[in-house]
């Protein structure tokens, strides 16, 4: 009984870890095609917009 308690937690915990690195590497193509997209002179542009938002308010 253990054995399949300690079995399905692991079977688990590896669909869960899958799942969650699956959404981040959609997540970084979806950002890295944006930023490709429109020019890595515009990147730069909105990374400074950010970062004075964020500091200077």
């Amino acid at each position: 009984m253990l054995i399949v308690v300690i079995i399905v937690s692991v079977v688990v915990s590896l669909i869960t870890s899958i799942i969650i690195t699956k959404m981040m590497l959609e997540f970084l193509a979806a950002s890295w095609l944006k930023i490709s997209d429109g020019s890595y002179k515009r990147a730069q542009e909105v990374v400074k917009d950010v970062f004075n938002d964020h500091f200077h308010h």
